[in-house]
């Protein structure tokens, strides 16, 4: 009997988290090479800015970083992330991560 309550209540918990998943919001960090200036920091904004599924950009030059916040219950592949960055004009990045971190605590970030 423990082991039917057992799995009733794992199948439960598996139900609940993958109807949630959806709504988590997601920062995505996508590595990008050869960023210089403030020019550069726009160009990638504006090509991210009217995506459905972006809620906030911040580019930071200093650590050659793109930082995205999905919007919730919305995603963004790592294939339109690299279309985007070579549509501003620069390499696909090499690195992109997604972290249930808040935007704010990676933007702010010092690593």
């Amino acid at each position: 009997m423990k082991t039917i309550s057992a799995i009733l209540f794992s199948a439960l918990l598996t139900a609940l988290s993958a109807k949630a998943a959806p709504d988590r919001v997601m920062t995505i960090k996508a590595s990008v090479d050869g960023m210089v200036c403030a020019f550069c920091a726009q160009g990638l904004t504006a090509h991210f800015r009217n995506h459905d599924a972006i809620s906030n950009i911040h580019v930071s030059l200093g650590r050659n970083l793109v930082i995205l916040e999905e919007r919730k219950g919305k995603s963004i592949s790592d294939e339109e992330i690299a279309k985007a960055v070579e549509r501003a004009g620069f390499d696909a990045p090499n690195n992109i991560n997604r972290v249930a971190t808040p935007f704010d605590d990676v933007k702010n970030a010092e690593d």
